[in-house]
C-alpha cells in the first residue's frame, strides 16, 4: 500500500512539475524598429495591450518579438542577426516587417522557433499571418503589432490547453498499460514455473512382511493377596490357591 501511495505521489509531483514548467517565467516581448516607423506612444500602446495578453496566456519563457527593418532585401535570419540580441535558438514567435523606403511597400513574415514552434501549429501560424495582412499592407503597424501579439498569445494558450491534458492522458494510459503488462508477466511466470518432481512412492516404498506370527513384546503380572474370614472349621469354605490372578497386557 505504501508503494502505491509513493507511486501516486511521484506521478502527481511530475504532473505539477510539468504544469510549472509550462507556466514558469515572465512574459517577454520586444520591438526592434530600426526603420523608425513607430514612435514612443505607439510602442507604449502596443506594450500595454500585449503584456496583458501574454500574462493571460501564461507563455512562460516563450517570447513574442517584432522586427521592423528598412532593409527590404533581408530575410528573417538577417533581421535576427541585425538586432545583436535575438537568435534562432530562442523560444520565440517572431514577426518581421520589411519596409521599402523607395516604393513605400511592406512585406512581412511570421516565424516560430524552439518551444513556440512545437506549441503553435502551422495552421494557427498561417491564420495569424492572414489576420494582420490588411494592417501591414496599409502601413498600420501599431494595429498590426497589437493584433499579432494578441493572436500569438491566444494561439499558444489554446494549443497548450489541448496538448497538456492530452499529454497527461497519454501518460496515464501508458502507465496503466505498463502496469497491466507487468502484472501479466508476473502471473504468467508463476504459471509457467516448473514444480518439483513428484516422488515415486509406489516404486520405492513397497513393504514386504517376512514373519506372519504375532510376537508378544511385553508382559505385566499383578499379584493380589486375599484375607481369609474367621469362622468354624467345618462350617465355612476357604478360597483355594490364594486368589492368584494374572493378566496379559
Amino acid at each position: 500500500m505504501r508503494r502505491r501511495l509513493f507511486l501516486l505521489a511521484t506521478i502527481l509531483c511530475l504532473l505539477c512539475g510539468l504544469t510549472l514548467s509550462v507556466s514558469a517565467g515572465r512574459p517577454y516581448y520586444a520591438i526592434y524598429d530600426s526603420a523608425g516607423l513607430l514612435d514612443y506612444e505607439e510602442e507604449q500602446a502596443i506594450k500595454e495591450k500585449s503584456t496583458a495578453a501574454m500574462q493571460e496566456a501564461e507563455m512562460g519563457d516563450v517570447e513574442i518579438n517584432i522586427i521592423i527593418t528598412s532593409h527590404f532585401e533581408y530575410d528573417y535570419s538577417d533581421a535576427i542577426y541585425s538586432t545583436r540580441v535575438l537568435s534562432e535558438s530562442q523560444d520565440m514567435i517572431l514577426l518581421v516587417v520589411y519596409y521599402s523606403e523607395t516604393s513605400h511597400y511592406y512585406e512581412y513574415e511570421v516565424v516560430t522557433f524552439g518551444e513556440a514552434q512545437r506549441a503553435i501549429s502551422m495552421t494557427r501560424q498561417d491564420k495569424i499571418s492572414d489576420a494582420i495582412y490588411d494592417d501591414v499592407k496599409a502601413g498600420r503597424l501599431t494595429e498590426a503589432c497589437e493584433e499579432f501579439i494578441t493572436l500569438s498569445a491566444h494561439a499558444y494558450r489554446t494549443e497548450m490547453e489541448i496538448r497538456v491534458p492530452r499529454a497527461i492522458a497519454i501518460g496515464v494510459i501508458a502507465g496503466a498499460v505498463g502496469a497491466l503488462i507487468a502484472v501479466l508477466v508476473v502471473v504468467l511466470s508463476y504459471r509457467k514455473k516448473k514444480r518439483s518432481a513428484s516422488y515415486p512412492l509406489k516404486e520405492f516404498t513397497d513393504m514386504h512382511l517376512t514373519v506372519a506370527n504375532d510376537v508378544c513384546t511385553g508382559r505385566t503380572v499383578t499379584k493380589v493377596r486375599l484375607s481369609s474370614s474367621s469362622g468354624g472349621s467345618g462350617g465355612g469354605s476357604r478360597g483355594g490357591g490364594g486368589g492368584r490372578s494374572s493378566g496379559r497386557r
